[in-house]
């Protein structure tokens, strides 16, 4: 019969059981329904009257002996037997349901990159608050601020600097265990911590803030936040300083992508610094005006938040870009040394990462933690040095191995096939050639190197080639200038510009000057009009001209 009035509980009738299990007057079930359901259902009187009848007509519930304030009831085994079947289906549809959104990707958990100034405490606090409304509720702030999905509400957060902590530290220690606990002890709730950040919540809108003193507040903002970015701007400064030459070498950087990659990179970097350090002293000198009015100061709002957030997104998206063409030009060249430095690289901080995520469940200080990173570091960097200079060594090695072979024209040479030897220029008879390639997605600089074997004659020539003519034109001025090459007649060249040094103790003699490549003479050349004919015969691009 209880089925035949209930084919299936409702979410009122459901609680008003779960009310019964044990006696309960008429006149508490209402307060047991908004316990039981956190506020989610409430009963009214009326409502409350009709159901009670029902359920007591269908033998799900009796009454009992009245205490003086109203009928008693408590549920029946017939009651119990159809609680359990619907508490049985309501575990089969949350376990479906869980099977679907494991299967369509539908989470429970929301990660948001997590990347802050000290000077938006305050953009972080309305962040997390206009979250919890929507139902999203912080769990961690370590790589990622992560969110739970449960119930819209209220939440007060609580977004403090701790300067006593380690800008560097993943979890509380001493000090910061003692400071949870002092803050807990004033009705805050410890939600998690990274660095220096450590986030609080309450329910309570009467909670003492954490932080009264702005004075100090702005203390410690500005003191940190010049030890964080300091730090930085001091280790990118160094990092330029001993690259500056390679950064601003035009005739290498052009050639390389990694080198490219750097000097894009480091100019992005600049520019976002310099973005920080003027949002930085913008903040400063109003927070600093606020105080002497006896105002608070305000620590960024969500609106600016958002926009740091879109900025920082950005920032990471092209750092990405960057990094994968770096890899791109690395791998496509197949330059050896610098792969297996970046793969070493990569692999020494993906032991790092795993290495300290052990020493965190093991609960190891933050400091031990750190010596033993970098006792490992150290060392396999150390491997990684060394087997790059191996690398390097036994490329070198093979290069200049002396294996000499006698071609049609009874000259013997070791190394590459060049297209233009010592042997044409000058006749001999033993020649050492050597060639090598740097390539870019903008240009590609080929050097051939021959000489006699004792190397004290050696010619060489490098074939620079672009598609694009302002770097052709970039690059001629850079060489020029470098060598104080002067206009000449361009002659047997069949070329668009020729340059000539008649200095003889100059290194370069000549630069030729084509629609989409540049030769550059290095070496015993003379540049007379002979070797200017087998130059240009012996260089098919040339004769083809």
């Amino acid at each position: 019969m209880g089925r035949e009035h209930f084919q299936k509980l409702s979410e009122p009738i459901h609680y008003i059981l779960l009310s019964l299990i044990e006696e309960c007057c008429d006149a508490d079930i209402m307060k047991k329904v908004k316990d039981i359901s956190k506020g989610r259902v409430i009963v009214g009187p009326g409502t409350l009257y009709t159901l009670l009848s029902k359920l007591e007509i269908s033998g799900l519930i009796c009454q009992t002996a009245g205490n003086g304030r109203g009928k008693s009831y408590i549920i029946t085994n017939k009651g119990k037997q159809m609680l359990q079947t619907e508490q049985d289906g309501l575990k089969q549809i949350e376990n479906s349901g869980k099977s679907v959104v494991k299967k369509f990707g539908m989470k429970n958990i929301y990660r948001k990159l997590f990347y802050y100034n000290y000077t938006e405490c305050d953009a972080l606090k309305e962040y997390l608050e206009e979250m919890a409304l929507k139902g999203w509720i912080l769990k961690d702030i370590k790589t990622f601020l992560t969110f739970e999905k449960g119930e819209p509400q209220k939440i007060i957060y609580s977004v403090e600097i701790f300067d006593k902590a380690s800008a560097y530290d993943l979890q509380p220690e001493n000090e910061a265990i003692e400071y949870i606990n002092y803050c807990e002890s004033y009705g805050w709730q410890y939600v998690s911590s990274r660095g220096k950040f450590y986030i609080f919540k309450t329910n309570d809108e009467d909670t003492v803030p954490i932080e009264t003193d702005e004075k100090e507040k702005y203390k410690t903002i500005v003191k940190n936040t010049f030890k964080l970015k300091g730090s930085m701007w001091f280790i990118l400064s160094l990092i330029i300083l001993f690259n500056f030459k390679s950064f601003w070498d035009y005739k290498e950087l052009i050639v390389s992508d990694l080198s490219i990659f750097m000097v894009i990179y480091f100019c992005f970097i600049c520019l976002t610094g310099c973005i920080e350090i003027c949002y930085f002293v913008v903040w400063a000198l109003k927070a600093k005006k606020r105080l002497k009015n006896n105002e608070k100061i305000i620590v960024h709002n969500k609106n600016n938040f958002k926009k740091l957030s879109i900025f920082y997104n950005i920032y990471i998206i092209i750092s990405a870009f960057l990094l994968i063409y770096a890899f791109y030009g690395i791998i496509s060249n197949k330059d050896k040394v610098y792969l297996t430095f970046l793969v070493g690289v990569i692999f020494i901080l993906i032991i790092a990462f795993f290495i300290r995520k052990l020493l965190i469940r093991q609960k190891v200080s933050t400091k031990i933690q750190y010596c033993i990173i970098t006792i490992l570091c150290f060392t396999l960097i150390s491997l990684l040095a060394f087997s790059t200079a191996t690398i390097i060594l036994n490329t070198s090695m093979m290069e200049n191995k002396y294996v000499y072979k006698m071609n049609t024209q009874n000259v013997y040479k070791c190394g590459d096939d060049i297209p233009l030897t010592i042997t044409d220029i000058k006749g001999l008879q033993y020649e050492n050639n050597k060639k090598s390639i740097k390539k870019s997605v903008f240009a590609a600089l080929t050097t051939y190197t021959s000489s006699k074997v004792d190397w004290q004659s050696k010619i060489e020539y490098e074939i620079f080639e672009s598609k694009f003519d302002w770097i052709i034109n970039k690059y001629v001025e850079s060489m020029t200038i470098e060598y104080l090459m002067q206009p000449d007649d361009i002659g047997m060249w069949k070329a668009n510009a020729v340059y000539t040094n008649k200095n003889p103790k100059s290194e370069v003699k000549g630069i030729v000057v084509y629609e989409d490549k540049v030769i550059v003479l290095s070496g015993d050349f003379s540049l007379s009009e002979a070797e200017i004919k087998t130059i240009t015969e012996k260089l098919s691009f040339i004769s083809n001209t």
